[in-house]
């Protein structure tokens, strides 16, 4: 009986290994295999891309986070075909030894500048040292500032971003409920800088609008709709007064819309939502005429796909250093309470969308 169960568990491992094996052969091509989206002109350079994940989102030490590489995968692809150059793409993690060997593959697929898409500075250091080594310039995108690293940041202007879209949410709340005092609640993870400045300004630029407004704490999330949409529920049992409520990220914004839905509200009637991202899930929410969801913050994807590639053709030529600390912060387009025509313009000019179908 005994040699009978460990011959059955031996052909358990055995039927195991081989799986394992092919996962980690996969993991290992996709590190080794940059994926050539766009060949070069005759005499164009090759830009090699580092994206973290070109999915909705994605799960790191506990928090879920938004991610839009999809948005920047389109829009340096659609500048590769128009500009000229070619375009190597690799879709990574967030891990430092996957950025590192990334970054190892594409200069040895002869990328002659690096765009480098983070969402935190983890193994950004190493992988600018790598190609620095090796002589090539690399740009790193993302949503938090790397100014202790030697090389050039392109992101969002999170501080201006908060503030306009505090005043226009304010705005948009006083002219649906006149004479009413506002009540904000904010779904955020603050662990993370980049959010807790962004909800910062969110409020302070609220407060030039409508003065000391009642702000409610709320317990950090970890990022997903679902955890979002649970704190939230359990916030409004104990303060039904909220009618102001902001989510740092579409996903959050849509937990927020979720949890007033689950109590019985939801609608414009009842209460004012902002949101930053500029999804287009979150473009359909704003279009919804009874909906809450007025007011967004969309961050131009275009606008910080262009900058990094302008900063990148200066160090190729000489004309910037390779190791230069340039921060370029790219203005958000604030969405209030827009058209149709309004969201196709911002998904087409910021995020490269061009078929938006309104639901």
């Amino acid at each position: 009986m005994i040699q009978t169960r460990f011959a059955s568990i031996d052909s358990r491992i055995s039927a195991i290994i081989p799986a394992v094996l092919m996962l980690l052969l996969a993991s290992a091509l996709l590190t080794a295999y940059p994926q050539q989206e766009v060949e070069p002109a005759q005499d164009g350079i090759t830009v090699g891309t580092v994206y973290t994940s070109l999915s909705t989102g994605y799960y790191f030490e506990g928090v879920y986070y938004q991610c839009l590489d999809q948005a920047m995968q389109r829009s340096l692809s659609e500048l590769a075909q128009t500009r000229g150059f070619g375009l190597l793409e690799m879709d990574v993690g967030i891990r430092p030894y996957q950025i590192r060997e990334a970054v190892r593959a594409l200069i040895d697929r002869g990328a002659g500048g690096i765009v480098l898409c983070l969402q935190r500075p983890t193994g950004a250091a190493q992988a600018v040292n790598i190609a620095h080594k090796a002589g090539v310039p690399i740009v790193i995108k993302g949503v938090a500032s790397l100014l202790d690293i030697p090389a050039p940041f392109v992101g969002d202007n999170v501080q201006e971003t908060g503030e306009t879209l505090g005043e226009e949410t304010a705005g948009v709340f006083q002219r649906h409920f006149p004479g009413q005092a506002a009540h904000i609640m904010i779904a955020n993870t603050r662990t993370l800088e980049q959010n807790r400045h962004l909800e910062e300004a969110f409020v302070r630029g609220f407060s030039r609008i409508i003065p000391e407004p009642q702000v409610i704490d709320v317990a950090d999330d970890n990022g997903s709709v679902l955890n979002t949409q649970e704190l939230i529920r359990l916030e409004l049992l104990d303060n039904p007064q909220a009618n102001v409520f902001f989510g740092t990220s579409d996903l959050r914004t849509e937990g927020i819309l979720l949890a007033l839905q689950q109590s019985g509200r939801g609608t414009l009637d009842t209460e004012i939502v902002a949101s930053a991202g500029g999804t287009e899930d979150a473009m359909q929410r704003l279009l919804e005429p009874e909906g809450p969801w007025k007011v967004e913050a969309g961050y131009s994807i275009t606008g910080q796909a262009e900058a990094a590639l302008r900063i990148l053709s200066g160090m190729v030529q000489g004309d910037i250093a390779i190791d230069t600390r340039e921060e370029v912060l790219v203005e958000s387009v604030i969405l209030s309470e827009p058209t149709l025509t309004e969201v196709e313009t911002y998904l087409r000019e910021h995020q490269s969308v061009e078929d938006f179908t309104p639901r």
